[in-house]
């Protein structure tokens, strides 16, 4: 059973997370969880108790004939880093294979991605991360971000038994060849004496490597579509320039509805020095974004953020499933 938690606080862009969900094909054993969070401060409030009924309401609302299982539940969590250990902890109980959230909002579930609980989340998730953005409207063409890493080759591989894609969605792959800021000096005391390898002859040097690698992929995932069954359009593009900034460029070119990268894991020194492809995609795009994460990176992801102090009510028990909506 394919297992989604889908963390909302009510507000639209929330609620987009749920239309995005709605639009795909979901198989009928699909399971959905929602989860929002109370401020514990307002939970003998009837307005707060009312505020995280609507939330729930609404994200059930928005999944419109879902075809598959909806549970929900309402936790409690007063700051970024218990929210987000919330999630964690729900999607951990739950064994999801997806964590789904907006990347706007009004209130602490909102601030993903801008402080505390983008690094706890990013970092730390025990599976993949979907962050839907607006407008929502038909699924047409995937962008998938690979650089030859294994971890590009999971997520170009894995992510539609995530999330299936519509019938006849092209699936745009593209590897990007960094190009180098400046020319590389190097000496040949002996022959030459010193001269300089122009940028673009290092570039020339990766191109047909790049092109080889990703058009194997791509034949790899036509072939894995025939025998399933589901096969999509599938195109494969090579370009250069800085990783981050190509992807997204190639995304808004082609009106990409969601990009998938995956997650190397980054250690804190180099997040801090240079950060990460997959964060700046996360960041920066204007379409929905699926950040992939291999079962070996996801089992070295440590937590990060405070421990969670949940006040759980008598009817929200610790494993969160209270509310079966069939």
């Amino acid at each position: 059973m394919n297992r989604i938690l889908y963390a909302t606080d009510g507000s639209s862009g929330a609620i987009a997370v749920g239309e995005f969900l709605a639009g795909l094909p979901h198989a009928g054993e699909t399971h959905i969880h929602i989860l929002t969070a109370v401020d514990p401060f307002d939970a003998d409030d009837t307005d707060g108790e009312e505020e995280g009924g609507g939330a729930l309401d609404a994200a059930r609302a928005s999944l419109g004939r879902f075809p598959g299982h909806i549970t929900t539940a309402t936790v409690y969590a007063a700051s970024n880093g218990e929210i987000a250990e919330t999630i964690l902890d729900s999607a951990a109980e739950i064994g999801a294979a997806l964590i789904a959230v907006g990347n706007q909002g009004r209130t602490g579930i909102a601030r993903l991605f801008l402080g505390s609980v983008a690094e706890i989340l990013f970092h730390n998730a025990p599976c993949p991360i979907l962050v839907v953005r607006r407008p929502i409207g038909p699924l047409r063409e995937i962008m998938v971000g690979v650089d030859g890493s294994e971890e590009a080759q999971y997520a170009a591989e894995k992510f539609a038994a995530v999330l299936p894609p519509p019938t006849a969605c092209a699936i745009r792959l593209v590897r990007v060849v960094k190009n180098p800021p400046f020319a590389v000096a190097a000496a040949d005391s002996v022959a030459t004496g010193s001269y300089v390898v122009a940028a673009q002859e290092l570039v020339d040097r990766e191109m047909p490597e790049a092109r080889r690698s990703i058009d194997a992929l791509a034949d790899e995932m036509r072939a894995g579509g025939r025998e399933t069954g589901e096969s999509f359009p599938i195109e494969a593009v090579v370009s250069v320039g800085d990783p981050a900034t190509e992807l997204l460029r190639v995304a808004e070119g082609h009106a990409a509805g969601l990009v998938v990268v995956g997650s190397r894991g980054l250690s804190g020194l180099e997040r801090l020095v240079r950060g990460s492809v997959s964060q700046r995609i996360l960041r920066q795009a204007r379409c929905s974004v699926l950040v992939m994460r291999s079962p070996d990176i996801a089992a070295e992801a440590g937590r990060k953020g405070p421990p969670a102090k949940i006040r759980q009510s008598a009817e929200v028990p610790k494993t969160g499933m209270s509310h079966p909506v069939l």
